[in-house]
């Protein structure tokens, strides 16, 4: 019970805290020791391993903040050779060692990506996409499994939209932003989906403009901003509430000015 506390603590309760990063860097490898020392007093059961990797998973996730690319990757390889094993096995939660298994990928997609490794990079986020793509066809109602695969698709558009597949990256975009939308619609009050939603309406806004649809973009983007200031007006110490309607009225400042541009550009033609 109290290693699996110490990695609740590591994960959510000090996430939102600044500056508590060594403390939960304390906290998650003390957690860590504790189930490679359960594995070593004969723990090896698929729940103490899927712990274990879990520990690690967050441990990376934390060392990736921090910018310690090499510790991440280091953390990271390891527990996703445990969660593939336990994703295969039918004993234990298997269901849990898959969703783990994404998010280590979707982690490890991030690392790569800012190591340079772009195919690398590519391959993980394909496997993750997998992994959500099938558990969402089993379970198509299910709010978790909706939420899991609109994040790994809008991390998909955002790895895409850096090279030359703009078109794919629009297609996981969209998607990613219509799935987050049915998951609101089953969780209308939920803090983090109503932003999640919003942040991937402001980055589908973004490949709509460049898709020449400046109305649509616009009016993503001002539904996006309208649920960021309900957000930050009922929780006004939460940064990330505040950062994303920062970006979302950069945008529209930016949208408006290359509406202007079209405009007199259209003038121009008419003269």
């Amino acid at each position: 019970a109290v290693d699996r506390m110490l990695v609740k603590l590591g994960d959510w309760r000090l996430s939102e805290i600044p500056r508590l990063e060594p403390l939960r860097l304390e906290l998650l490898n003390e957690a860590r020791e504790m189930y490679e020392q359960a594995q070593k007093d004969g723990g090896d059961d698929p729940e103490t391993q899927l712990a274990q990797a879990v520990a690690s998973v967050r441990l990376a996730e934390l060392y990736l903040d921090l910018g310690k690319l090499a510790d991440a990757d280091q953390s990271l390889r390891a527990s996703i050779t445990r969660l593939r094993d336990l994703a295969t096995i039918d004993e234990g939660d298997r269901r849990a060692a898959e969703f783990e298994l994404a998010t280590a990928l979707n982690i490890q997609v991030r690392v790569f990506t800012l190591m340079g490794k772009s195919d690398d990079a590519t391959r993980s986020m394909t496997d993750a996409l997998e992994i959500h793509e099938a558990q969402f066809a089993s379970n198509p109602e299910d709010v978790e499994c909706i939420v899991r695969l609109a994040k790994t698709l809008n991390n998909s558009g955002s790895l895409r939209g850096g090279g030359a597949q703009r078109i794919e990256a629009h297609r996981d975009q969209r998607r990613a932003a219509e799935l987050m939308q049915k998951a609101r619609t089953r969780q209308p009050n939920l803090a983090s989906i109503v932003f999640d939603a919003a942040s991937m309406q402001r980055n589908l806004s973004n490949f709509e403009v460049l898709a020449g649809r400046l109305d649509e973009g616009l009016e993503r983007l001002e539904a996006a901003q309208k649920d960021l200031e309900r957000l930050l007006e009922s929780s006004p110490n939460r940064p990330q509430f505040r950062d994303e309607l920062v970006n979302c009225l950069l945008s529209r400042s930016h949208f408006a000015l290359t509406a202007r541009r079209f405009e007199y550009g259209e003038k121009a033609m008419l003269r």
